[in-house]
């Protein structure tokens, strides 16, 4: 009885060393990618809350306006705001890609 044994030859192992190498790359550059978008998405996620709060603040300070002057000039935008029953002198201004809230109220009493 003559039993053939199969095997694969050289051509067929480096066709399936080159079929594995291209998933492996494939599979690499997806997960790269995929790190890549959790980074950023971690650091617009981080811009959105600060922009929520900030948002948060001047829509309050806005809300709290009445019969208030509200000065536009080139320091920003000053408005006078009553928060727990106390009245406040804000200042808004913009610096860079910051908008910048300052409390004013203590500066201008001693003067």
């Amino acid at each position: 009885m003559n039993t053939k044994q199969t095997r694969f030859t050289l051509i067929e192992l480096l066709i399936i060393i080159v079929i594995f190498s291209i998933i492996a790359t494939l599979s690499y550059s997806a997960l790269n990618t995929s790190i890549k978008q959790k980074n950023a998405q971690k650091i617009h996620h981080k811009q959105l809350i600060e922009l929520q709060k900030t948002l948060h603040h001047l829509e309050r300070d806005i809300t709290q306006i009445y019969n208030q002057v509200v000065v536009l000039d080139g320091s920003g935008l000053s408005i006078k705001s009553v928060q727990n029953e106390q009245l406040l002198k804000l200042n808004y201004s913009v610096f860079g890609k910051k908008l910048i809230r300052k409390d004013i109220t203590n500066k201008e009493n001693l003067y």
